[in-house]
């Protein structure tokens, strides 16, 4: 029996006739609703931030789609796997700009994470960065803000509404701090002639939208983009293990990249190393 049975006819009428939410990847809108229907025509909301406007709040500006092809897919991920008819949960990814930081301080702040992504660049090790990050948080936020505005800074950012709700980074290996690491330094998978590889670093989402879909959102968006950006494939440092906590999967669950079509290249326990190339058929 359909859910909606008991449903009078009316409301189910205007439900029918909302406007359906979207998801821009990389400027592809991605449709995302409980029952397949027609394109519909982007609100005036969804127009102003897909051309960069000021919010009237004084925050960021909106989002500035890069490509422009679009797609259709039937709903996004909801709690527990995919469900139709879950709430949409109508986003917006992009390219991180400088006029992004004071959200994604906000957003790290929100999301119980007080590195503001400057573990790649910090000069030392782990502990010396626990220290830093407990006795000189505000360096961080700036270090943030710098690497923004230098445009050598390539990560992507989930908007759900005025707010920042999921951060992906990437770039070239050799940048990459956890390549330095014993468990990855000199394995096989590693040699060979280069390629133009993006590695992806790290990857937060805010805690009550975990499990809904926006990682793999932002991986998406990234495998959709990466061609026009010069890469050739993608590689992942994920955790391959189930059962932790959230915060171990800081460079997202295997079973994440599986799902996306990404072949493991070297098989170790909890750190696998997962590859994907990227073509034309993703633009």
């Amino acid at each position: 029996m359909s859910p909606h049975a008991d449903e009078p006819d009316a409301r189910i009428q205007a439900r029918r006739a909302q406007p359906r939410p979207a998801l821009d990847v990389h400027g592809r809108r991605l449709h995302a609703s409980g029952e397949p229907r027609r394109h519909s025509c982007p609100q005036p909301a969804d127009r102003a931030h897909r051309r960069g406007r000021q919010s009237t709040s004084g925050r960021a500006p909106g989002p500035q789609p890069i490509f422009g092809r679009r797609i259709h897919v039937p709903y996004l991920l909801g709690p527990r796997g995919a469900r139709p008819g879950t709430r949409p949960l109508n986003l917006i990814i992009r390219a991180a700009t400088s006029a992004d930081h004071p959200a994604l301080v906000e957003f790290f702040e929100t999301a119980g994470s007080s590195c503001f992504c400057h573990y790649h660049e910090f000069e030392g090790d782990a502990r010396a960065f626990q220290y830093s990050l407990a006795t000189n948080s505000v360096s961080h936020k700036e270090a943030l803000r710098e690497k923004l505005e230098s445009g050598r800074f390539e990560a992507l950012v989930a908007w759900q509404g005025e707010r920042i709700v999921g951060f992906l980074r990437f770039g070239p290996p050799e940048r990459n701090k956890q390549m330095t690491q014993r468990i990855y330094r000199d394995l096989p998978c590693f040699s060979g002639p280069p390629r133009a590889r993006a590695s992806i670093f790290c990857m937060l989402v805010l805690p009550e939208l975990r499990r809904r879909g926006v990682a793999r959102a932002l991986v998406e968006a990234l495998e959709k983009g990466a061609q026009a950006l010069g890469y050739e494939e993608i590689e992942a440092l994920p955790r391959g293990t189930t059962g932790g906590m959230d915060e171990e999967y800081w460079t997202g669950p295997l079973g994440l990249f599986e799902k996306q079509g990404y072949a493991v290249v070297h098989d170790f326990g909890p750190y696998p190393v997962v590859r994907r190339a990227v073509t034309s058929d993703d633009s």
